[in-house]
């Protein structure tokens, strides 16, 4: 099984340069570029036993949400579209994945703290549930993560309330408690890491290289 995440995100390849003549003083030589997606085969073309999974978005990179529910901010909407329609050229079968329901997101956040040993009470699942942001999987992780490390059981619904609908609001809170709990020269040495090895060219460090 082959999974490629984030398709749209990546950036296209650089097959080399090649020359384009020099018909004209000043001509300089051109790079080709090829996508991701055109190097993907056909699905007819995969032999019968390989599978291939790839997630593409269509709302936007950070996505918050309004108080009815639904995604604001940016959103590549040409780039979403060219890369289904792309995918859909080839054969594969688009599969579109909603919001978590309030039912969902709480299974989510009970999954996730029992594999820490952690639990909450149904009081709390439910205002962190009913909470729309909850909706977002990525906003319902770093949630339940900074409430699993939160100390004062009896203000847990207040912390709960206190979280922001901004996805980019609750990393600076999750980043702030970090510089708390591990000193801001750590986390900054962490994040450049992880920025620089993310850079084209820099290869990818893995957890244990981290």
């Amino acid at each position: 099984m082959l999974i490629i995440d984030a398709v749209d995100d990546m950036q296209d390849v650089v097959l080399g340069q090649r020359a384009e003549g020099n018909t004209r003083r000043g001509d300089s030589t051109a790079v080709a570029r090829q996508s991701v997606l055109d190097v993907l085969p056909h699905k007819q073309l995969l032999p019968a036993r390989v599978h291939v999974i790839v997630s593409v978005r269509t709302d936007p990179p950070s996505a918050d949400f309004d108080r009815d529910g639904g995604a604001i901010g940016w959103s590549n909407e040409d780039n979403d579209h060219h890369s289904i329609s792309s995918l859909e050229a080839r054969g594969y079968t688009p599969v579109a994945l909603r919001p978590l329901t309030n039912a969902a997101a709480r299974r989510a956040a009970i999954a996730m703290l029992r594999r820490h040993g952690k639990r909450m009470e149904s009081a709390q699942l439910d205002a962190l549930s009913s909470r729309v942001c909850s909706r977002l999987p990525l906003w319902l992780a770093v949630s339940t993560e900074e409430l699993r490390v939160f100390g004062v059981y009896e203000k847990v619904l207040d912390r709960i309330e206190a979280l922001p609908d901004s996805l980019m609001l609750l990393f600076d809170q999750y980043l702030e408690r970090l510089e708390i709990d591990h000193g801001k020269a750590v986390v900054a040495t962490v994040a450049t890491l992880l920025v620089a090895s993310n850079e084209p060219g820099g290869g990818r460090l893995s957890e244990e290289e981290l």
